[in-house]
């Protein structure tokens, strides 16, 4: 579906790409053609997409199909759309696909010219682009005055480098997880598929994304909105939206009794990495007994706790060597390793390389090789 959106987008003719609801045609004008085709010109939505240089497109695609669907559900107020950037002219996806915008510093936050809701479409990487000022700039203005805002995948970054999201709970991709909290330790970052903090949600990539723009669109809604969920769904070709409950996990284990045990065990591995709780302590916690957990992972993923909580705890030491600035000891210690001798032997049972390698391959710009 990502693949088709992206290929779609690519056969456009992207020079006409919505640009603005505010420069190219005054506002008020828009909302007289809305009037003549009897649109309620009162409950019209202004939506800001916000795409950083090096955007996905595959995402870019779910925001503009998703927004078309939305729009044409019963009762759903008119949508006016305007693209933005941190420069005018054409910005370039990550795919190399450029996008018609309007720059960020040539808008106005006057009465009447404010978003109502700022979508900020993501992949599974930290961007250059979202430690540009005049991005951040814009985001705190847009708050301020009250603008909804949904974070998609890792569009968080700019979120959070902008301060918004201190003391908030935050969705982030479990591969990014660990540099995350290590760069934003005021942010309650969590594996999930959904988070929602006031007037700020945030969802991994994907088709989580629909579920983040169906509750955006719904809080400057008063009417239900299972109609326009269930369009989505339907339109995407998925069973239901994700909720912000759920954890990123394989299809199979999400929604059985059990297995719900199996997501919750994992939950606080990942939320205590630093220092692992004892398994009978873990299983107690998730209502069961350790027996019966160690037999559920068996069952479900071919694998006994300790080696799942094992492989976690080294899947966050090799994000943290990656992306951040912390010595080998250091990162030993982060994830809950005593002995760094102990932390280097199961690093490279685990990938086949030592921590060491990969710094080295990072000074020289190499990647690690086994």
């Amino acid at each position: 579906m990502r693949g088709q959106a992206a290929l779609a987008l690519a056969e456009m003719d992207l020079r006409d790409a919505p640009c603005s609801y505010s420069r190219e045609r005054p506002l008020d004008a828009q909302r007289a053609d809305i009037a003549q085709r009897g649109g309620v010109t009162s409950e019209a939505l202004r939506v800001d997409i916000l795409l950083p240089s090096g955007f996905s497109l595959a995402e870019f695609g779910i925001v503009m199909e998703a927004l078309a669907v939305a729009g044409s559900t019963e009762r759903c107020p008119r949508i006016l759309k305007r693209v933005i950037s941190e420069s005018a002219g054409s910005v370039a996806s990550s795919c190399g696909v450029s996008v018609s915008t309007v720059s960020v510093e040539s808008i106005g936050f006057e009465s009447g010219n404010q978003p109502d809701i700022v979508i900020i479409p993501g992949d599974t990487e930290d961007r250059p682009a979202y430690q540009d000022k005049r991005l951040i700039s814009y985001l705190r203005v847009a708050n301020r005055q009250g603008a909804q805002l949904c974070l998609i995948g890792a569009s968080s970054f700019l979120a959070a480098r902008a301060g918004l999201l201190d003391n908030r709970s935050c969705a982030v991709h479990w591969r990014i997880l660990p540099a995350f909290r290590e760069f934003f330790p005021k942010v309650r970052a969590k594996a999930r598929f959904l988070c929602t903090d006031k007037r700020i949600v945030s969802s991994l990539a994907g088709t989580c994304a629909l579920a983040a723009i169906n509750k955006v669109l719904l809080a400057c809604r008063e009417e239900p909105g299972q109609v326009m969920e269930r369009e989505l769904a339907g339109r995407f070709s998925v069973d239901s939206l994700h909720t912000s409950d759920q954890i990123p996990l394989a299809s199979y284990i999400v929604g059985h009794p059990r297995g719900r045990q199996v997501n919750d065990a994992i939950q606080i591995m990942h939320e205590t990495v630093e220092s692992p709780v004892q398994l009978d302590d873990l299983a107690r916690r998730v209502g069961t007994s350790r027996r019966q957990m160690e037999r559920l992972f068996r069952s479900y993923l071919g694998k006994p706790p300790q080696k799942v909580y094992r492989e976690i705890r080294l899947q966050t030491a090799y994000s943290l060597l990656m992306s951040g600035n912390m010595s080998v000891t250091e990162v030993a210690y982060a994830a809950g390793f005593v002995s760094p001798s102990h932390f280097g032997h199961s690093f490279v049972n685990e990938f086949g390389f030592s921590p060491n390698s990969i710094r080295r391959s990072r000074s020289h710009g190499e990647y690690a090789r086994s």
